[in-house]
């Protein structure tokens, strides 16, 4: 997929995956295609640093109470999101032959309640802030978020398809009709929040 966005000409920076999917090849290949990424990783997920090699839960265990930031990063059914968020400099471990090093870092996400963290490989051309990859990181929520109102609201995952045409109808309508209740919320939340100004707007 991001070989077939950089042919089509797409100039997008950033990339984002999960777990399942964000590997070492993959970083390996968006660093390649001069994507910067943040990619989830497991507790497990080992570090190499000058003083060892660390898994990214101990890594954890030793960062400063004062390095933890507190952002809030959106809002869901149970209303706003907030996490405390730390960021260490790690070296890179993807960077291909004849490529810049960059910036390397292991983002890592508490929660503020249950104290469960979950750990980002995060990669950069030039210096950013951790506020800029707090947004890359979350910005991939939003896209879960959409498929999973496709799903329970439109159908997208209950097809009964035997082919490629019907599989493809059939997501395109799934997806259209998302599309417009997404649409028709964002109209409705403007005209709320509008009435709202107009009524408490002076005479």
């Amino acid at each position: 997929m991001l070989e077939r966005a950089r042919a089509l000409g797409f100039h997008a920076r950033w990339t984002a995956a999960d777990e399942v999917s964000g590997g070492r090849e993959l970083r390996l290949a968006a660093r390649h295609l001069c994507f910067d990424y943040t990619v989830a990783v497991k507790t497990d997920h080992r570090v190499t640093t000058s003083a060892g090699t660390f898994t990214a839960a101990e890594l954890a265990e030793h960062v400063p109470k004062n390095a933890w930031a507190r952002m809030r990063t959106g809002h869901g059914p149970k209303g706003d999101r907030h996490y405390d968020w730390a960021l260490l400099d790690v070296p890179a471990d993807d960077t291909p032959t004849g490529h810049a090093a960059g910036h390397s870092h292991l983002v890592i996400r508490r929660h503020r309640y249950t104290g469960e963290p979950s750990f980002y490989r995060c990669h950069s051309a030039t210096p950013v802030a951790l506020a800029t990859l707090v947004d890359v990181i979350c910005f991939r929520w939003k896209i879960e978020e959409d498929f999973q109102l496709g799903k329970s609201g439109c159908g997208l995952d209950q097809g009964q398809t035997t082919c490629w045409n019907l599989w493809m109808r059939w997501t395109f309508i799934s997806m259209l009709a998302a599309t417009v209740l997404a649409v028709t919320r964002l109209r409705a939340t403007d005209q709320a929040t509008r009435g709202r100004d107009d009524a408490t707007r002076p005479a």
